[in-house]
């Protein structure tokens, strides 16, 4: 039995991340065999479009998960802020995903697809986008580590099973996405489960204000967060061929993995340290401990993209050869961004804004960068570079705070 909370708690949380991860690759190299180079390019584009609105929606989650775990210190209710968050944000994704359909044609111009049809479902995926927050944000604030990895299996099998099924129903592009949307279906259903005996049909509408006066700093490091690993998907599909866009989304998926792997870190290390921040507690060997165990993730996955960079071939197939170059690269970049990643959760859960202001304008920096470096491996250099003084300078600030 492991007694270590970290270590514990992170434990279950990367079991269900493992399974859940798993089921993502297969449905992005299924969705990368079938649909080829070309097509997957467009799907890789589309997906990256919906990662960044998620967003915004995900600051949600984090501060709801914020205001949860300072409920659970101060022994406060937690029905009424979970039920009046819920559906205010239904609300809000309503009126987002209308925005989103309006702006649909010009941003398929900018992204030079032709077929409207995926934009529908996208739609579909942007309104739930602002309620799975609350419900994910609400689990990961109850410390419900368990739960919050079966909705996340859920999630993922269905998208990989409703995914296969409508390609092989011939709807290309919009079969993946069809996935994605089921997916979300299915674990809403699966999370409302779990939190049936929060939820008030007539909730006390308190604390939406500090939720968004919360939410500024969050969103920013979110964007922080997401804009490095997605925006240079769309610059490549919007300045580069088709196929140099396929091949480029090939090679990010493999280096995600990287990051996305420690995310059980990322999941347990916020609450638990806004829990004993706001009771006074030090914080330092969470951070400590965070960091080491995402080093020794991360750093197995690169050595294994550097002694066998031909693991993209086996998945992707012959089509995506040309992608072999860029998979080690770029899952080192990414081995860096996963560590400051963890100085940017720990900075928010401590309330350290200036950390999170310096951290958004490097990453803002190497973003233009990016765009005004439009080749393959040039962007992925700059990625590197960026994310190497990105965690070198995190370090340096967190040992003189």
């Amino acid at each position: 039995m492991i007694k270590e909370p970290l270590l514990r708690k992170s434990g279950i949380v990367f079991a269900f991340t493992i399974v859940a991860s798993f089921l993502d690759y297969l449905y992005q190299v299924y969705v990368g065999r079938y649909l080829g180079p070309e097509d997957y390019g467009v799907f890789a584009s589309l997906f990256a479009i919906f990662y960044l609105i998620s967003v915004i929606s995900n600051t949600i989650a984090t501060s709801i998960t914020n205001f949860i775990s300072k409920f659970s210190a101060e022994e406060r209710s937690i029905p009424d802020f979970f039920s009046g968050m819920l559906f205010r944000f239904i609300f809000i994704g309503v009126i987002f995903s209308g925005i989103f359909l309006i702006l649909s044609p010009f941003i398929s111009r900018f992204l030079k697809i032709k077929d409207l049809s995926p934009f529908l479902v996208l739609t579909a995926i942007v309104l739930f986008a602002w309620s799975m927050p609350v419900l994910n944000g609400t689990l990961r604030g109850l410390q419900k580590f368990k739960e919050l990895g079966i909705v996340r299996v859920s999630n993922s099998l269905a998208k990989l099973i409703f995914g296969v099924v409508f390609l092989l129903l011939g709807f290309k592009v919009m079969g993946a996405l069809l996935g994605v949307l089921l997916g979300f279906v299915f674990a809403s259903l699966v999370s409302m489960i779990f939190l049936k005996k929060y939820l008030k049909f007539k909730p006390k509408l308190e604390n939406f204000g500090e939720v968004c006066t919360y939410s500024l700093p969050v969103l920013i490091a979110m964007f922080s967060l997401s804009l490095p690993s997605n925006f240079d998907l769309l610059i490549v599909k919007n300045l580069l061929t088709e196929k140099e866009a396929g091949l480029y989304a090939s090679a990010c998926l493999f280096g995600k993995i990287v990051y996305f792997f420690p995310s059980s870190i990322y999941v347990v290390l916020f609450p638990m340290v806004a829990e004993k921040f706001a009771k006074g507690e030090s914080t330092t060997d969470i951070l400590i401990k965070s960091l080491t165990y995402t080093a020794i993730l991360t750093g197995g996955v690169v050595f294994i993209y550097f002694i066998y960079p031909d693991i993209l071939v086996k998945f992707f197939g012959k089509k995506y050869m040309e992608a072999i170059p860029l998979i080690a690269p770029y899952g080192l970049a990414m081995l860096f961004f996963s560590l400051s990643s963890i100085f940017l959760n720990y900075s928010l859960a401590i309330k350290d804004y200036k950390y999170v202001v310096f951290f958004s304008m490097v990453t803002l920096g190497y973003i233009i960068l990016l765009y005004f470096n439009p080749s393959l491996m040039s962007m992925i250099r700059i990625l590197l570079y960026g994310n190497m003084v990105l965690f070198i300078v995190s370090c340096v600030y967190r040992l003189r705070c």
